[in-house]
């Protein structure tokens, strides 16, 4: 199956790692009634599209919650991708409680608000909740300022020993740094 797409939005890069993603999670017999269970931290034209897909296509067993805190970009969203199993919540960050989400499990959570240090609290907040995070930009919190194309062995790209996401979450997480395309994404895989 292709994933990239050379016409897409340059900055759209998580497309192909949600697709994947997706797709190993749907790829069950369906007599076994499985449900996948997905949260999207900051929703948009990018990663809101293909939940849309997905969750169009796959009703009876997938459903995605979004979350959003720019009132008129949730509207957009919400009017343009929402379905019954695809639904969008309008939130302030700095009120924001993870209480009533912390007592499900996620097959995976999709990690890209518009508040940068939101991300990071998503994570910390979910981290027992699910297996699998997705964080796109996340050479922002390594340094990286500028929109230019890193290659892969900058070192903003880097998620080793000695690294922000290396020293906080390496014990976890295996930490999958997918780097070929700016702005990078980062896959959190529970160990």
């Amino acid at each position: 199956m292709e994933y990239f797409n050379p016409n897409m939005n340059g900055y759209y890069t998580h497309q192909e790692y949600i697709k994947r993603i997706l797709d190993i999670l749907l790829m069950h017999d369906p007599l076994f009634n499985l449900k996948v269970n997905v949260l999207e931290f900051g929703s948009g034209d990018g990663s809101s599209i293909v939940f849309n897909e997905y969750a169009n296509k796959y009703k009876d067993i997938l459903t995605v919650q979004s979350f959003e805190h720019v009132i008129d970009w949730y509207e957009k969203m919400k009017s343009k991708y929402s379905l019954s199993n695809y639904t969008f919540n309008l939130v302030d960050w700095a009120k924001f409680d993870y209480t009533e989400l912390k007592k499900e499990k996620y097959d995976f959570v999709f990690v890209d608000q518009g508040i940068w240090e939101e991300r990071i609290r998503t994570i910390d907040e979910l981290k027992d909740c699910t297996k699998i995070f997705i964080l796109h930009d996340y050479c922002y919190y390594n340094g990286f300022r500028q929109h230019t194309t890193p290659y892969q062995d900058m070192p903003e790209n880097s998620v080793g020993k000695g690294t922000y996401f290396y020293e906080k979450y390496n014990d976890e997480f295996e930490l999958i740094p997918e780097t070929s395309l700016y702005p990078p994404t980062l896959i959190f895989k529970k160990r």
